[in-house]
């Protein structure tokens, strides 16, 4: 399952077309809570967004069996599904957290944190950008895109977000190390357009782009951030930001390092 694009469904490597907007509500509302039960309240209210209709709970249970139908279509007519199961006062996806994209980068995410923790040192720069790049892989377009007007989503949405962010970031930093600066540029770009707000985004941009004999583009990311955080946030850039310029102006040898 995808929710990190346009929602999709493959079941033994098929897409399968989930169509109405109440299954693909359901489906989403269930992957956000990463396997745990959310109550039948809870998705009544989602669903519907506060005005469900005195027919809510039964169009919700016809709704869960169909979906039922496309994940388990082999399963017995009275034995208990395993997917999509019912739960005391609601319902639950079982999946494993490979086969959810979300689920998916999220663990990759964990094990990445998990190796820097515990190994340190024998973690190089080349093996944090190969797990990087596996759990940056997991996404398609932008997080949940298919709801873009559910409140229920909303949250969901700045916190993956913000994590695709700090994994670009984590990425750029180790890819300088290697000394690409090139794939930082293609990288990060883009994202510094979309997030000026992301001071490190910008710090990492900016000196990929002095290592590549780009000083006038480097400066120029330099101010746009600044101009961008003055003017709609009120604030000065950080530190690192400040020290950055002052060391691209004096060409300073540490950033070649």
């Amino acid at each position: 399952m995808r929710v990190l694009g346009p929602l999709q469904v493959v079941i033994d490597g098929v897409p399968v077309d989930i169509r109405g907007r109440i299954k693909r509500t359901l489906l989403g509302r269930l992957v956000i809570a990463q396997g745990q039960v959310v109550s039948t309240g809870r998705l009544i209210e989602d669903i519907w967004e506060g005005e469900p209709p005195p027919s809510a709970v039964s169009v919700l249970q016809v709704q869960i069996h169909n979906l039922r139908r496309v994940f388990e279509p082999q399963r017995p007519r009275r034995a208990p599904a395993a997917i999509l199961v019912s739960e005391p006062h609601g319902y639950a996806l079982r999946l494993a957290p490979e086969e959810v994209d979300a689920w998916r980068f999220e663990a990759l995410l964990g094990a990445y944190e998990k190796r820097v923790r515990d190994l340190a040192a024998e973690f190089d720069a080349a093996q944090r950008c190969a797990l990087l790049d596996e759990a940056l892989d997991c996404w398609h377009g932008p997080a949940l895109e298919s709801f873009p007007d559910a409140r229920w989503a909303e949250a969901e949405v700045a916190r993956l977000t913000d994590l695709r962010l700090l994994a670009a970031e984590l990425r750029a930093q180790a890819a300088l190390e290697l000394d690409r600066p090139t794939e930082v540029v293609t990288g990060l770009r883009p994202l510094v357009e979309r997030y000026p707000e992301r001071e490190e985004s910008t710090r990492l941009l900016a000196t990929a782009q002095y290592r590549l004999g780009q000083q006038t583009d480097a400066l120029a990311t330099l101010r746009r951030a600044r101009d961008y955080l003055i003017r709609e946030m009120g604030v000065n850039p950080g530190r690192r930001l400040q020290e950055l310029e002052t060391a691209i102006l004096t060409q300073s040898e540490a950033l070649e390092q």
